[in-house]
């Protein structure tokens, strides 16, 4: 199939996609040190459009391709940003120009990633007295969560979209705890064919006849015990019979568990276990030659990782729990950020002691292979530059085996 790669970054979706043997025929990035990574690693000219919201308007869309990707921006919806949801008017309005793009050309399917925030984000309430002399800053509440995502699934629904869902560690594919959600939806037909649950048997759900009780009542046809999963309903199974009637009750929790379905604007949605067998360890993507001292820790360095790790408690009564010091290396590394400093710094022994993982060892834990980071790093491109890139990057494993369900 071919497809379009929006949000690109340095092309997660992509080598998920092309692994499989699917064309793209469009790619969008804004971030300039992105793009050269981009280009050097797909080879391509740094010619690519930069702009998802003006796609339209300069006529730079493909006539036709079936596939749409976007890993639209993160930080409203993450707890590590603001949380201002569709309310940031920098990048939380962007999925807008998404559906701009999904009504011009109705693709096939539209595969969609986020934080698992997005399954929680809701609405910012401001204070009604607030102080615009005063020196302390008002407290924002965030309230009716999961109202974000229902507007997802209603642009979605309203565009004839059957949809699919499910919160995703990376840690089943790589050793790399890294959650994400993702969106899998599907022009509304006849047959709509199951993907998630990952590693479950290929079942095509007749929507015409789609039961919602026989669904629950049999769980034993959908969800199997294999290698890596077992996947089993929870007591707290929502369904809810219209996503366009006020049914959905928003509140101080989330309706949204970690797997749902939408098929003709019905929706259930559950929690499901899928805790892998297979533990991928951290050591085997670590580098076997000597590493440059620059990612050696200095005693000083040392110090203040220790303390930033350490147990916090705050004034106002919030703590922070204890994180490990060093990180295991027999376990899945936490999760990569854009920004790993301070207390979310990955630091591992080595020998008498302690360093930092480097910039290819990012590259790896994303299911970038070591040809990607030396093209990058060919085109120009920092060491810092790829480990932010890293860190907001798509992981290549998950995507590859959510399309090879396809």
């Amino acid at each position: 199939m071919d497809f379009i790669d929006l949000f690109a970054g340095i092309g997660g979706f992509r080598k998920g996609m092309e692994k499989h043997g699917h064309k793209c025929v469009l790619s969008c990035e804004i971030d300039n040190n992105a793009r050269k990574s981009y280009a050097a690693i797909h080879n391509e000219k740094d010619t690519f459009p930069n702009d998802v919201t003006k796609l339209i308007e300069k006529n730079q869309l493909p006539k036709n391709f079936d596939v749409l990707c976007a890993g639209f921006p993160c930080q409203p919806f993450s707890r590590a940003g603001r949380r201002e949801g569709f309310n940031n008017g920098k990048n939380g309005n962007l999925f807008f120009s998404v559906m701009d793009i999904i009504d011009k050309t109705e693709p096939k399917i539209v595969f969609l990633e986020n934080v698992k925030g997005l399954l929680t984000s809701g609405i910012i309430e401001e204070p009604t007295d607030i102080d615009e002399n005063s020196k302390i800053k008002p407290k924002y509440v965030e309230v009716e969560k999961g109202k974000t995502f229902k507007i997802i699934l209603e642009y979605l629904n309203k565009h004839n979209y059957d949809v699919q869902w499910q919160l995703i560690n990376s840690a089943h594919f790589i050793a790399h705890k890294r959650e994400r959600v993702y969106i899998i939806a599907t022009k509304r037909k006849d047959k709509l064919k199951q993907i998630f649950p990952i590693h479950t048997k290929e079942k095509f759900i007749n929507a015409k006849d789609f039961s919602f009780d026989d669904f629950l009542n049999e769980p034993s046809n959908n969800f199997i015990k294999n290698e890596f999963y077992m996947f089993e309903f929870d007591n707290a199974s929502n369904l809810i019979n219209s996503i366009t009637k006020e049914e959905v009750v928003f509140s101080n929790q989330t309706p949204w568990k970690n797997f749902g379905l939408m098929i003709n604007g019905k929706i259930l949605t559950t929690k499901v276990k899928h805790e892998p067998k297979t533990i991928h360890k951290l050591k085997d993507y670590l580098q076997k030659n000597e590493i440059d001292d620059k990612y050696i820790l200095s005693k000083e360095e040392e110090e203040k990782q220790r303390f930033a790790k350490s147990p916090k408690t705050w004034r106002s009564g919030n703590k922070m729990g204890k994180m490990s010091f060093p990180d295991p290396i027999d376990k899945p590394s936490r999760t990569l950020t854009a920004n790993s400093t301070g207390r979310e710094m990955m630091v591992i022994a080595y020998g008498n002691k302690f360093r930092k993982l480097t910039a290819k060892e990012y590259y790896l834990l994303q299911g970038f292979s070591e040809e990607d980071y030396n093209k990058a790093i060919k085109a120009g491109v920092s060491e810092l530059q790829i480990k932010r890139q890293a860190g907001n990057a798509v992981t290549v494993k998950t995507i590859e085996a959510i399309v090879s369900k396809f």
